[in-house]
């Protein structure tokens, strides 16, 4: 009885450490993995920044360029439009190749769409640089979120996922904010001067920090777009609610420069405010609402 209730009371000992050290393993990512998603987390809020300096000013800027209000339709809608096309296709080839690869891809072309901004003179060009910004931020966010969310250990996607949308959301919404001073402080090329600097850093960050990352399976290799997913009714309402709420933020973005600048005579740092605003509100509710 002794030896025997002996090995019963170490067989409960060890079942007892497995299930705690299994605990800890949903509570926290490997090192590496940390180290990785923190690197996402701070490159992601640094382009996010960027992103935040220009696109409240945009509908402004280009009513100076004599845009009528169709062209700053087009010029605000070709962008999620452009976007959400080449996401389809671009989600599809990161699962065949490296993430990190067409990340920096990416991050190298938004680049370059900073200067496209900055010396557009035409409705028409800026309305081509929108079209580049689509195409090259569907090589980045979407690909980083999904990066991400392979780190995030089972059990935690919620409240990681949402630290990682807090950096996003944080970072557009302190951008209007900084914009709007840098545009009234140094003239309307400063914001995407702004813009190319920030992103140059977390090119910078996700060339140093962020791993390659190759698929890891053959069953990827499937090659257009993969709709599958959407038959799932889950899916494909999440879809629709998101296509919804784009539209509505869309058309916010559209109308409050332009209200705040020919109706109120804001100035682009009141602006700015506005704009954050918003955005501010919705990061604050992101760790919470990914808890829930």
């Amino acid at each position: 009885p002794g030896p025997a209730r002996s090995r019963h009371t170490l067989r409960g000992r060890a079942t007892y450490a497995g299930r705690r050290e299994e605990a800890r393993s949903t509570r926290t990512l490997p090192v590496m993995d940390r180290r990785t998603f923190a690197a996402l987390i701070v490159a992601m809020f640094t382009m996010a920044l960027g992103i935040g300096l220009i696109v409240p000013f945009l509908p402004v800027y280009a009513d100076e360029l004599g845009a009528s209000g169709i062209w700053i339709g087009l010029i605000f809608g070709v962008n999620p439009l452009v976007s959400a096309t080449f996401t389809l296709f671009l989600g599809s080839m990161s699962d065949r190749m490296d993430k990190r690869r067409l990340m920096l891809s990416g991050l190298a072309g938004y680049f370059l769409v900073s200067f496209a901004f900055m010396f557009s003179r035409t409705p028409v060009h800026l309305f081509l640089a929108r079209v580049m910004q689509g195409m090259f931020g569907a090589m980045v966010m979407p690909i980083s979120r999904a990066y991400a969310g392979e780190l995030v250990p089972s059990g935690r996607e919620g409240s990681s996922m949402g630290l990682y949308n807090l950096a996003f959301i944080s970072g557009f919404s302190l951008g209007p904010v900084i914009g709007g001073a840098l545009w009234d402080a140094a003239g309307r090329s400063a914001p995407f001067l702004g813009m190319a600097g920030l992103t140059a850093l977390a090119w910078v960050l996700t060339r140093m920090f962020v791993p390659s990352r190759k698929p890891t399976t053959v069953t990827s290799r499937r090659g257009g777009v993969d709709v599958r997913p959407l038959r799932d009714p889950q899916v494909l309402g999440n879809t629709l609610l998101r296509g919804a709420l784009s539209v509505g933020h869309g058309v916010f973005l559209v109308l409050l420069p332009l209200i705040g600048e020919e109706v109120y005579h804001l100035t682009a740092a009141q602006i700015g405010v506005l704009v954050a605003l918003r955005g501010g509100v919705e990061s604050l509710a992101q760790p919470v609402m990914g808890r829930v």
